[in-house]
């Protein structure tokens, strides 16, 4: 459960970004049946890059795990030669 934690963190913060883009754009479309065009674009265009921006924190945080444990395993290895 817990092994390639940064590479799930990864593949969560895809995710996230897929799913807040696809919120966004049927709210966006749901705005637009109701009238409100301006807002409707806002949405979808706002949401969808809100989210993506969003999700760098996490991809990051993702790709910082998994550096860290590449140089655990090349520290072990070094040391234990």
């Amino acid at each position: 459960m817990f092994d390639n934690i940064g590479g799930k963190i990864k593949v969560l913060a895809a995710v996230v970004t897929i799913l807040g883009c696809i919120v966004s754009f049927v709210f966006g479309i749901i705005l637009f049946v109701e009238g409100e065009v301006g807002m409707g674009f806002l949405v979808i265009i706002m949401g969808g890059l809100l989210s993506w921006i969003s999700s760098f924190l996490l991809y990051g945080f993702g790709e910082l795990i998994e550096s860290n444990q590449d140089i655990q395993k090349t520290n072990k290895d070094i040391w234990n030669e």
